[in-house]
């Protein structure tokens, strides 16, 4: 899910060429579009909560991408609900200090909060049965109160 400039480098130590990143692009984009991931503007707008936005709107894309990337977009696609997840991803700029735009760390960052706060045995969680009590956690990490 990275942009193709960040993974050049990792490609070409790999012994990946451009037309291999081609195809694991249009794989990563065919199983987007069967594992039912929902499309760039739905997670866009969620993620810079511009959900009451109009559809259709390239204006509002100009705050992640460049206009040039927004102009490859809007002679790709007809209709802006119909850009995956992955394709606007990886035409964002990268959020500073970064190599995602601010959609995709948004998403991860989605992820990683709901596989941490469901795992019960995540050392800040209090979900019983859990593998630390209170006077374990205190003790064995940097939390000094509970």
């Amino acid at each position: 899910m990275l942009s193709k400039t960040a993974l050049e480098p990792s490609l070409n130590v790999r012994g990946l060429t451009t037309t291999a990143w081609e195809n694991e692009g249009a794989l990563l984009i065919h199983m987007g579009r069967d594992h039912g991931v929902a499309d760039y503007m739905t997670w866009f707008r969620q993620c810079s909560r511009t959900a009451d936005a109009a559809p259709g709107n390239y204006s509002e894309l100009l705050q992640a991408m460049s206009p040039g990337d927004l102009n490859t977009l809007r002679e790709t696609y007809s209709n802006l609900e119909d850009v995956d997840l992955i394709v606007g991803g990886s035409l964002e700029t990268p959020v500073y200090g970064a190599v995602l735009g601010p959609t995709l760390v948004c998403v991860l960052a989605h992820q990683f909060a709901k596989v941490r706060n469901s795992d019960r045995f995540w050392y800040e969680n209090d979900i019983p049965p859990s593998s630390f009590n209170r006077g374990t956690l205190c003790c064995s990490t940097w939390i000094t109160e509970t």
